[in-house]
């Protein structure tokens, strides 16, 4: 008899010790080739859930004290995704941009309702105010105060540093992927270069600097598997271009679909699907996050993702995650929280 009582303890010892290293690793919509690491932290809904890299280890957002869905006022948000620290830094509703270990924030005087803006470290970021008229931020590139642009054509728009894009020719026309004219500028004093596609700041394709190269990639808004968005390409600052095409192999849903973006690991490109499928308020279909590596896709993890940022090394995405639209937006547990993958330890494969 005690042998019988000491067998079936320890095989509840077993499955008590089996059930706590499968936590999160087969819930449906996470894939087990991914290590998740969950914050716990919610995220507010200002600027569409965006997440931000300050260094390769240290994730910005916009929450709360609380750190959950409240009344509370919204914080600048730090998580240290090796130590696992959350801190808090400046009262804020918006951060603007990140880069170089630079923040660029905005704040609003509830009293005026005037919003200021600050930039530099988070220790010590000083006013920021519009240095002249006729000026925009610049949240992609130089994260700075710029000119504003016309869209008169042609038209040119201040990418990083000297390189400039311009746009010769209206977009006109369907399909709007193929219309349109644009060519780079290294230096305004320099010959332009022709691109391959139409490329502006947002649609069709769209055009964003990568620090890692040092490059710009190319890259679909919105990308409808089937159609003949098939490639990106690589702009190296000095107008050398390098075709990436998309794998031959696509397990995204053909009809009614598109993403949400491209954005490049150290290896691969991760995709942000938000269409495609079955859905309702807890059934995402096949919304989530994709990998691109070399001429393969696999999916990375199902449901509600918003705000994918990419660290400076290229190796962690950070992203706010819900499983389905109705967790998304509520108010008790469970709720969205910012998660993480690491793509550069042994593939992150758990």
């Amino acid at each position: 008899m005690i042998i019988k009582k000491r067998k079936a303890i320890i095989r509840l010892l077993m499955l008590v010790i089996l059930a706590l290293f499968c936590v999160g690793c087969d819930r449906k919509g996470i894939s087990a080739e991914f290590k998740v690491v969950d914050s716990g932290a919610w995220i507010g809904s200002s600027n569409f859930q965006q997440t931000w890299w300050l260094d390769n280890e240290r994730v910005l957002f916009i929450s709360n004290k609380a750190l959950s869905p409240s009344a509370a006022p919204q914080m600048i948000t730090i998580w240290n995704v090796k130590t696992g620290q959350i801190d808090f830094s400046h009262p804020s509703k918006a951060i603007i941009c990140v880069q170089d270990g630079q923040v660029f924030f905005a704040t609003k005087d509830e009293a005026t309702g005037k919003r200021k803006h600050y930039r530099g470290t988070l220790e010590n970021p000083q006013e920021y105010p519009m240095p002249g008229p006729n000026m925009r931020i610049d949240d992609r590139f130089d994260c700075d105060w710029v000119p504003k642009f016309s869209r008169a054509v042609p038209y040119k728009i201040k990418l990083k540093g000297d390189n400039y894009l311009e746009i010769t020719e209206e977009r006109l026309g369907a399909p709007v992927f193929s219309s349109g004219k644009t060519r780079y500028y290294e230096r305004l004093d320099m010959t332009p270069i022709p691109l391959p596609v139409y490329t502006d700041l947002s649609l069709p394709y769209s055009i964003r600097f990568n620090q890692l190269r040092n490059a710009y990639l190319i890259s679909p808004a919105g990308y409808i598997p089937g159609d003949n968005r098939h490639s990106m390409w690589w702009l190296s600052r000095d107008g050398q271009l390098t075709q990436v095409p998309f794998p031959k192999k696509i397990i995204l849903p053909v009809q009614g679909g598109f993403t949400g973006g491209v954005r490049p690991l150290r290896e691969g490109f991760l995709i942000l699907y938000n269409g495609g499928g079955t859905m309702s308020m807890t059934n995402t279909g096949a919304r989530g996050l994709y990998r691109i590596k070399r001429d393969d896709m696999e999916k990375v993890l199902l449901g509600e993702i918003h705000g994918l940022s990419i660290s400076p090394d290229g190796c962690r995405a950070a992203f706010s995650h819900a499983r389905n639209t109705k967790e998304d937006l509520s108010l008790t547990k469970p709720y969205r929280t910012v998660k993480t993958i690491n793509f550069c330890e042994g593939g992150n494969k758990s």
